[in-house]
């Protein structure tokens, strides 16, 4: 490789080769609606702005009826879809002496390539782990116990089980300190295999149905300031209802954050072919952070909230009750590890084949067919001769369906 001419598009496809070789938890998405976004990127916008989306549209479900007759009853299909919005735009910048533009492959490649690939892919590890924090609201699992044994894992696959979560390509993605735990729990339990591997190597690479892998970007939720607050529902709900109206709050400010789980005392969740009762209160997540006012919040949630029998989607036997206990996961202002059960449709992510800007005097782009993965390296003047800088970037947006996955606390 010394004797080869580097020229800038080289760089570029190097740190593309180096951005694939850092990532992991990009491997356990899916990449189904990546065309859909780049025929319109080349076609129409060369820029490709932060904030366009598609609507994916979700499975169908369909109510059935005790025959022979039917007459007067309708079943028109609905289908529901979210929205998957393009908005990460990572950059990392860059800057070359003409020393280093004159460095070999290897010397590039060792000096600028790896660290900014692993940048790069950290960056996007990052923003995938923090949007499935925000949105898996299923979870198995007690804050502050550790993942210490082979039932805490079969446990999350049965709760994947129980709501008819395809059983292929599903993914267990933990913390360091989860992951050496399940390693110990599974040494020395009579098989070879598992033996061999948490021995030799201190891996476990499959359990109860799952891959699994450790993922230092798997990081800690912190849980609202809801002190000595005993919330209760108030009023009634609607079905369908995307907030919950609640009183009983101490304190004003933050009671509640993004990514705070919880459960209503009463209100049990529903296969959702079946409609029937799994025998486990539905659980579900806040969107966005929560500020109570003379003892009243209003609770923005996730998924919304279905008890209506000609809903397909109906997700809960009955309505809350007005009084009902909120069970919040996790005490107040207290921590808990966060790591995920899933199947691979659970994330889905789509990264921009980004254009040469028409103002840019040089751009180079790198494109993976196969990985679906893209970036750009761009060059800009800040009015210092002695550098050559550079802005090394990608642009993606990810949407996490919830109920493909089931969040693990420890």
């Amino acid at each position: 490789m010394s004797n080869i001419l580097v020229t800038n598009q080289i760089r570029t496809v190097e740190y593309l080769r180096r951005l694939k070789n850092k990532l992991a938890m990009f491997y356990l998405c899916s990449t189904t609606f990546e065309s859909a976004f780049n025929v319109r990127s080349v076609m129409k916008s060369p820029l490709f702005p932060t904030g366009q989306a598609i609507s994916i549209r979700k499975p169908i479900y369909l109510n059935g009826y005790a025959g022979p007759d039917i007459t007067g009853v309708s079943n028109p299909v609905i289908q529901y879809t979210e929205d998957l919005s393009i908005s990460f735009n990572d950059v990392v910048p860059v800057a070359f002496t003409d020393v280093d533009m004159t460095l070999n492959l290897d010397d590039f490649t060792k000096n600028f390539a790896e660290p900014g690939g692993a940048k790069l892919a950290n960056m996007m590890e990052r923003n995938i782990i923090n949007s499935a924090m925000n949105r898996t609201y299923n979870w198995v699992g007690t804050p502050g116990t550790p993942l210490t044994s082979f039932g805490m894992v079969q446990l999350a696959n049965n709760k994947l089980n129980l709501f008819g979560v395809d059983d292929n390509e599903r993914f267990l993605v933990v913390n360091v300190n989860d992951y050496g735990n399940i390693v110990t729990a599974v040494q020395n339990n009579f098989n070879e295999v598992f033996n061999k591997q948490a021995s030799q190597s201190g891996r476990v690479t499959r359990i109860s149905n799952f891959d699994a892998m450790m993922n230092q970007n798997n990081t800690t939720h912190t849980v609202g300031a809801y002190t000595s607050s005993v919330p209760l529902i108030s009023g009634s709900t609607a079905s369908g209802a995307t907030t919950l109206l609640s009183n009983g709050w101490v304190g004003s400010t933050g009671v509640l954050t993004q990514g705070d789980r919880f459960t209503i005392s009463g209100v049990n969740s529903v296969n959702p072919e079946s409609k029937l009762d799994t025998g486990q209160l539905a659980q579900f997540i806040v969107t966005a952070p929560v500020n109570a006012a003379s003892g009243v919040a209003t609770i923005p949630i996730y998924p919304y909230l279905s008890y209506s029998t000609t809903d397909p989607y109906q997700n809960v036997t009955n309505a809350p009750s007005s009084g009902a206990a909120i069970n919040i996961l996790g005490a107040s202002g207290s921590k808990y590890n966060v790591g995920f059960a899933m199947n691979k449709e659970a994330i889905q992510i789509v990264v921009i084949d980004l254009m040469k800007p028409p103002a840019a005097v040089m751009c180079e782009r790198a494109r993976s067919e196969v990985s679906k993965l893209s970036l750009r390296m761009t060059g800009y003047y800040l009015g210092d001769p002695s550098l050559s800088k550079y802005r090394l970037e990608d642009l993606y947006g990810i949407q996490v369906f919830g109920e493909y996955g089931c969040a693990i606390i420890t």
